[in-house]
């Protein structure tokens, strides 16, 4: 009679005595000594008067297989829905927290250009120097909870590098050494917020690599990629910038490099460092979506290389921005924002740059305002995030009414799908909010000089 394993089910042969079928798993070894999982059904039957137990056994290794993806899809659509309910909080409190510091970057503003006193001056300039900073955090915020097409812009990779080197120096070991060397790079065209958001993380994993010293190296250079000269690297043939992440510190095995980009694969929860396995899986992702490609090469103790390729742009680089503060005008200006803050502030902005304004509380005010003043307006400065009518929705009867009237699109969310809409049906311009008054005399005489 064959003997049913006791360890899978207690009292086993007594249940099938009793006339019970069973149906379990177990592991068998295979002849050439790999293991792989078995399905068991067993019943009790009479052959000839005699009772004889019936097995089945079953190869489950590609329902076992099966299983495994179904459960890292629902694993990985929880932790989607995670992110995106955290982007969605992230969002709403770097927008309302922008809002805030518009208004004192723009107070602020307003004082510094009346202000006489040396020492005042330099308080001034130091509240502005601080809110400035903080609405950097605020678009990084914003841009992790952004919604909609991704942006594309000319990239200044060294630039990029800087900036998320003084991000984490704080956080690295003082024997810690940084060695950049990206001469004559060419930019990129890509989404700033996600490129940084790979280089920071290639950046803290090379760091967290050298718990006490060594020495972290980002380097670049131009190659021409084929298939001749980079057999495998999926990308199509030529021009890119490769972005080398070095370090010497702990290194990987083999095994640890195949998986190194797996969703929820990390090694960091065995080494006392927490981690969720998304970091270099997001990177991966990033760099695919913007037509690239990311390598890793690692000897154990020996230190890790990550190459990301990444094709030479082909935007021309933005021209850089002249402060016009100076510079006064003269009209009457729909002011079209909810926040009483920043309507009150931006009232008085344009009073002292010459201006008449004339605010609106939400985009149903504005349509009513704009239907009555549209032959003497010289502009409109347009929120977008508003109550009762929407900012799309009132710059659309803005051009049914009056086509003419220059539309200044003014938005703490940088230009996304949105803002790239109305720009497309004829939308001026975009002031990034917080602005300075600068910044906004600079855009409105742009406009207004055609």
């Amino acid at each position: 009679m064959p003997r049913i394993p006791s360890t899978c089910h207690p009292n086993g042969m007594q249940r099938l005595m009793a006339g019970e079928s069973l149906t379990f798993e177990v592991e068998h070894r295979h002849k050439d000594g790999h293991v792989f999982p078995l399905e068991v059904s067993a019943s009790l039957v009479s052959t000839a008067g005699r009772p004889v137990i019936l097995c089945f056994h079953r190869d489950i290794t590609e329902r076992k297989r099966a299983e495994e993806t179904a459960r890292l899809l629902v694993q990985e659509k929880q932790q989607t829905q995670k992110m995106e309910s955290l982007g969605s909080l992230a969002g709403g409190v770097a927008h309302d927290f922008n809002n805030m510091l518009g208004g004192i970057m723009g107070y602020a503003d307003l004082l510094l250009a009346g202000e006489g006193d040396p020492i005042r001056q330099k308080y001034l300039k130091a509240i502005l120097a601080a809110a400035s900073r903080s609405a950097e955090l605020t678009q990084k915020l914003l841009a992790f909870g952004r919604r909609g097409k991704n942006r594309v812009e000319p990239l200044d990779l060294p630039a990029m590098v800087e900036d998320c080197l003084a991000m984490i120096r704080p956080s690295m070991s003082h024997d810690l050494q940084v060695v950049v060397a990206m001469t004559d790079c060419p930019t990129v065209d890509g989404d700033p917020s996600q490129i940084h958001q790979v280089l920071v993380n290639l950046c803290i994993n090379a760091v967290e690599a050298m718990p006490e010293r060594g020495v972290l190296t980002l380097s670049s250079w131009v190659r021409t990629v084929s298939e001749a000269t980079h057999p495998g690297l999926p990308v199509s043939a030529g021009r890119y910038v490769e972005l080398a992440v070095s370090d010497t510190g702990l290194g990987m095995t083999p095994e640890i490099q195949q998986r190194i980009f797996e969703p929820f694969f990390t090694t960091k929860n065995s080494s006392g460092v927490s981690g969720t396995g998304l970091g270099l899986a997001t990177a991966y992702g990033i760099v695919r979506a913007h037509g690239g490609a990311i390598t890793v090469t690692s000897s154990r103790g020996k230190g890790s290389m990550f190459r990301l390729f990444l094709p030479v742009g082909s935007m021309a680089p933005a021209e850089p921005s002249v402060s016009s503060g100076g510079t006064r005008g003269e009209g009457l200006v729909l002011l079209v924002e909810d926040e009483q803050l920043l309507r009150e502030l931006g009232a008085a902005a344009l009073e002292s740059l010459g201006y008449e304004p004339v605010p609106a509380r939400d985009g149903k005010e504005a349509i009513e305002v704009f239907s009555r003043l549209h032959d003497r307006l010289c502009a409109v400065l347009l929120d977008l995030k508003m109550p009762r009518v929407g900012g799309r929705e009132a710059f659309l009867e803005f051009r049914r009414i009056d086509p003419t009237v220059p539309v200044i699109i003014c938005t703490g969310y940088g230009e996304n799908e949105e803002v790239q809409e109305l720009l497309t049906l004829g939308a001026r311009g975009m002031l990034a909010k917080p602005y300075q008054i600068s910044a906004l005399a600079a855009k409105l005489q742009k406009v207004l000089a055609g």
